[in-house]
């Protein structure tokens, strides 16, 4: 009995310090947790530069939470949501004078610098200024760094620039030999997805119609389906008659002192039948009605201008006969000669449209 006694004491007096230790434990946890959904006020002063360094892991979206573990140890990636936001606000922050980017090897995908990039460019049309500096670009750094007013370089630093390239394995020759034959269904824009699978090499390129603004894009899209046409034909029509309807409104510079009007030459081969004429007339419609409407001004403003130029021929002759008149009687002709100069400055002009 006494010994019953004995292990049933011991057993209540570990599990009471299990408890305790339990209950200190879920406290620390508590007390970290509270700490770390507490908000962090940052006083920004007047000409803060903004400095940004990628070193760490770039994630879609980073966790409230400033103490998480992982496999391996707390969680030491920077969220892109975060980046994104921090830029939009230094962009409204007038106290934010600029951005410094101090720029190594950055861990992160191609596609998830390019949001930054464009964030970054997005910042600048703000008038505030971007530098970057590094002790060695590398090729995804160095392409961050373009966005940048001023890039500054370590004097012993490298510039590790490759250019950008993509392959695809195909499988189908394997797949063959070991004669497994897919079941592929496939839909949507991502055809080239499965291509690999039963092709050896890549389908010709797709028309890039998304790249078109999206009111264009409805209308190449439309005329399409009511042609019956390729889409190449009926996107480089409109994109010709864009690029007339711009001429006048937009100037390109293509050297030092050569300047003149943006333009767009498009060559389409097509065979008979193939609606060319079709898809012009439609996209062309409104530059000729407008066409139209110019000559038509251009005809009165002609008419108008043959008799304004017939009276002042009349009065020119008008002048210049009584200049011969005074001139036979010796009388003086200074004021003669006044009207005349002011009549030859008020010559019409032919109107040009």
């Amino acid at each position: 009995m006494k010994q019953f006694f004995k292990f049933m004491f011991a057993s209540m007096l570990g599990t009471f310090l299990l408890f305790i230790l339990v209950t200190l434990f879920s406290f620390g946890i508590i007390a970290i947790i509270i700490a770390s959904a507490s908000n962090d006020e940052t006083i920004i002063s007047k000409n803060t530069v903004l400095r940004i360094t990628l070193s760490k892991p770039v994630v879609d979206r980073s966790t409230k939470m400033k103490f998480t573990m992982g496999y391996a140890g707390p969680d030491k990636s920077t969220g892109l949501n975060d980046i994104l936001d921090n830029l939009k606000k230094a962009k409204k922050d007038d106290n934010i004078a600029g951005i410094y980017l101090d720029l190594s090897e950055i861990p992160t995908g191609i596609s998830t610098l390019d949001e930054i990039r464009d964030a970054l460019i997005d910042f600048k049309t703000s008038g505030k200024f971007i530098w970057a500096y590094s002790e060695g670009y590398s090729q995804k750094s160095y392409y961050l760094a373009t966005t940048a007013d001023k890039i500054f370089l370590n004097p012993q630093g490298t510039v590790d620039f490759k250019g950008l390239a993509s392959e695809m394995v195909f499988l189908k020759g394997m797949l063959d030999k070991l004669d497994i034959k897919m079941q592929i269904i496939r839909h949507g824009k991502f055809k080239a997805a499965t291509e690999p699978l039963f092709l050896e090499k890549m389908s010709p390129e797709k028309y890039p119609i998304s790249s078109l603004p999206i009111e264009i894009r409805d209308v190449v899209e439309e005329v399409t389906k009511f042609l019956k046409t390729p889409v190449e034909m009926v996107a480089s029509s409109f994109l010709c008659a864009l690029s007339l309807a711009a001429q006048g409104q937009v100037d390109v510079q293509r050297a030092n002192q050569l300047e003149g009007p943006v333009s767009l030459d498009i060559l389409i081969v097509a065979d008979s039948g193939e609606r060319k004429t079709a898809i012009d007339n439609l996209a062309f419609k409104s530059v000729r009605a407008f066409e139209g409407r110019q000559q038509a001004l251009l005809k009165v403003a002609n008419k108008k201008y043959a008799a304004d130029l017939k009276a002042w021929d009349a009065r020119i002759s008008g002048v210049i006969e009584k200049i011969k008149q005074q001139s036979k009687s010796s009388g003086s002709v200074s004021d003669l000669e006044k009207r005349l100069c002011d009549i030859e400055a008020e010559k019409p002009i032919k109107m040009k449209f």
